[in-house]
């Protein structure tokens, strides 16, 4: 390689970490298309996130455990496969994944917004008032309450089956 390449490599890469700083968005993103021209390896990561915010998620309903054996269901969406999900170790505390109970596919705003509608319209069977250690305590309710659970997502689900826009990457 040329020092020249090299150089405006280096400077490409310089003018990224100044306008990041000062939160530039309108130069950043005339510069991200380049970074991504001069380094394609960073477009799987680049993709990856976009898919948070924009991509298809699926909205499940598990039958799930914590590390004292209770059972619950779970409500959440993810982008991965449940399993992947609940794998991920994000939190303080552990869920296993029994097994799904039911899952569809929204674009990314829709299920970030049905998930939210979903689990506030059936707070009443939530866990949140018992001693439970477990992360998102919020998204999980008693297992003799399935059959609300799953009238409510049916219930619901169409309006926000194709509700397209940005949603936050997590």
């Amino acid at each position: 390689m040329n020092n020249k390449f090299i150089q405006d490599n280096i400077d490409i890469v310089k003018v990224f970490e100044e306008l990041s700083l000062v939160k530039d968005y309108g130069r950043l993103q005339i510069l991200i298309p380049k970074l991504m021209k001069e380094y394609s390896q960073c477009v799987p990561s680049i993709v990856n996130k976009l898919n948070s915010s924009f991509g298809i998620h699926r909205v499940y309903v598990a039958n799930v455990k914590i590390k004292t054996g209770d059972r619950f269901i779970k409500i959440g969406y993810t982008k991965n496969t449940v399993k992947q999900r609940l794998s991920e170790g994000r939190y303080k505390g552990k869920i296993y994944l029994i097994d799904v109970i039911h899952e569809e596919f929204f674009p990314a705003l829709g299920s970030k917004e049905f998930e939210s509608k979903l689990i506030t319209s059936l707070e009443k069977y939530n866990v949140t008032n018992e001693n439970i250690e477990a992360p998102g305590k919020g998204e999980l309710f008693f297992p003799e309450h399935e059959d609300k659970i799953l009238e409510k997502y049916d219930e619901l689900k169409d309006k926000s089956k194709h509700k397209r826009g940005f949603k936050s990457a997590n």
